[in-house]
């Protein structure tokens, strides 16, 4: 064999083994077979190992913490030409994060005034969550600045009722257009919903600690129980309730190291508190509308008595605080007898007063907080001891 053909063999040798080693990286052009290359740590399978490879090589300089979503990253930049061998990798991060249902995450910018503060809640790192059932959106209050100037808005394609927040900050949020509550992650994105078409009037909403979801319906006259996966787990309507305005759960210490817990429910238009077990096993009840007593009838006997039940709210020593929107006080009783303990609150639009209270919240500095619907803003009632 002359020198010229084994020179020529040794290139063809060299441009082979270049061509190989070459197509191992991705767009590389002469790859023209259409190979996939989902499968990045070649062990016969796309799984969340390859997902980690390209999120380390493609994804790292777009994360944000507690921004990033899989979801709107394929939305941008999935059709991208350098992306195309990843088809079927892009396919299994689509098919876990439910990116089907997933919706462009909410303009967090504050746009509208304060209309008609309606329901508030506490999030994870000390925010305030208030919705506002007028203007249609959540906003977002910094407890250290001004309560009336909020920093973040929802703005939300329905008319919200109940919030409630759990500790990785997600928003259950009442619809009172679709009938049901849905939950947000922190960025707005629409992930869940629960009870939809089902729920007449979500007026208010609590989490117990394995994060079961409580909903007053304030037109259906009962308390619905969702399991965190969305599934109905019971409804609790025993004790002829009528008008369910508000729920809240209290954990009592039994003694021996453990504790029990118990649902309080407002039922508003028996003018009474009734208190379940949270399988719904009904306890016992306390309230009554207020009585007329004295010479002539010229007195009324309220205290422990109530008129309009707006929110329950456990007090940190274990006592039960009641909001009454007709009364404009808010009272302290015992959680066990219902007995009358003090009172706070009086009409105005001064500090500690109030015109329309729907809802109040007790945040961990002890100041008692109210959303005041007719002062259009939270007002600071007193710094509870």
């Amino acid at each position: 064999m002359g020198r010229r053909t084994t020179s020529r063999i040794a290139n063809r040798i060299l441009i082979l083994c270049l061509c190989v080693i070459l197509s191992q990286f991705p767009g590389f052009p002469g790859d023209r077979s259409g190979r996939d290359l989902s499968d990045m740590n070649r062990d016969g399978q796309v799984n969340g190992e390859d997902v980690a490879l390209f999120q380390e090589r493609f994804v790292s300089a777009d994360l944000g913490e507690g921004t990033f979503s899989w979801c709107g990253w394929l939305e941008e930049n999935g059709a991208a030409a350098q992306h195309s061998p990843y088809a079927r990798l892009f396919d299994f991060i689509y098919e876990i994060n439910n990116c089907e249902d997933w919706v462009e995450p909410a303009d967090l910018t504050v746009v509208h005034a304060i209309l008609y503060p309606t329901r508030i809640a506490l999030g994870p790192s000390g925010e305030i969550y208030m919705t506002d059932n007028k203007v249609g959106s959540i906003f977002v209050l910094d407890p250290s600045e001004s309560l009336s100037d909020p920093v973040a808005e929802y703005k939300l394609g329905f008319r919200p009722l109940c919030i409630a927040v759990d500790e990785e900050g997600s928003l259950y949020v009442g619809n009172a257009d679709s009938g049901s509550v849905e939950k947000f992650t922190q960025s707005g994105t629409l992930v869940q919903v629960f009870g939809s078409g089902e729920i007449r009037m979500p007026s208010d909403a609590v989490l117990d600690r394995e994060g079961n979801l409580y909903v007053a319906d304030s037109r259906s006259n009962l308390v619905w129980v969702f399991r965190p996966t969305g599934q109905l787990l019971r409804t609790i309507r025993s004790g002829d309730m009528k008008f369910p305005s508000s729920v809240a759960i209290d954990y009592i210490g039994s003694g021996n190291g453990g504790t029990t817990s118990e649902l309080y429910v407002a039922d508003k238009d028996h003018y009474l508190v009734k208190v379940y077990d949270l399988a719904g096993n009904y306890l016992r009840e306390f309230g009554g509308f207020p009585i007329k007593s004295g010479m002539m009838g010229t007195n009324w006997d309220w205290e422990g008595r109530f008129v309009s039940m707006a929110d329950l709210t456990m007090e940190p020593t274990g006592n039960l605080l009641v909001l009454d929107n007709y009364m404009l006080n808010i009272q302290e009783l015992n959680s066990l007898s219902g007995a009358f303990i003090r009172a706070t609150g009086e009409a105005g639009s001064g500090l500690g007063q109030m015109k329309l209270p729907i809802d109040m919240l007790i945040l961990p500095s002890g100041e008692l907080l109210v959303a005041d619907a007719g002062n259009r803003c939270l007002v600071l009632v007193e710094v509870l001891p």
